[in-house]
């Protein structure tokens, strides 16, 4: 039955993402003593605020309205997938593409353990970046152990 209900909500969601020209990154749920949490995680190019959460969010509930999710109360959390978020697969990549990335691996490549560079190209063995020396890095994907955007002050 949980798996049943959260296929039901991820389809939900993804549905209400695609009607606001965004995108479902990700869909979480827990069942706690006071309901069900339910957190979703949205993506647009433009970048996603807080009234983009709010609308989503809106029209999200509007939906839960007409299943039936038990006799417990539900919470809707709505976020972007912030900046400091792990870059983990394919539709992460994607969207990460051309933007400047950290990369840590689990062991030393070229006598290097960390990495910095603009995403150019990723497969399903290996990204590639290109370092603020202008040089090309090739990184098997499974020597990562971080991937996630390069914050600059």
């Amino acid at each position: 039955m949980k798996k049943e209900v959260y296929l039901k909500l991820e389809g939900l969601a993804k549905e209400t993402a695609e009607e606001k020209g965004l995108e479902l990154v990700e869909l979480n749920q827990k069942k706690t003593q006071d309901g069900l949490h339910i957190e979703a995680i949205i993506y647009s190019k433009e970048g996603v605020g807080i009234e983009t959460c709010v609308d989503f969010s809106r029209a999200f509930d509007k939906k839960l309205e007409d299943i039936d999710l038990g006799p417990s109360p539900y919470f809707i959390e709505v976020a972007s997938p912030g900046l400091d978020r792990p870059i983990k697969s394919d539709d992460d990549l994607r969207r990460n593409k051309g933007v400047k990335v950290e990369v840590r691996l689990y062991q030393k490549q070229d006598g290097e353990k960390e990495f910095l560079g603009d995403l150019l190209d990723y497969t399903k063995e290996e990204v590639t970046l290109q370092t603020p020396e202008g040089q090309q890095v090739t990184i098997p994907r499974d020597k990562i152990s971080l991937m996630r955007q390069s914050i600059e002050f």
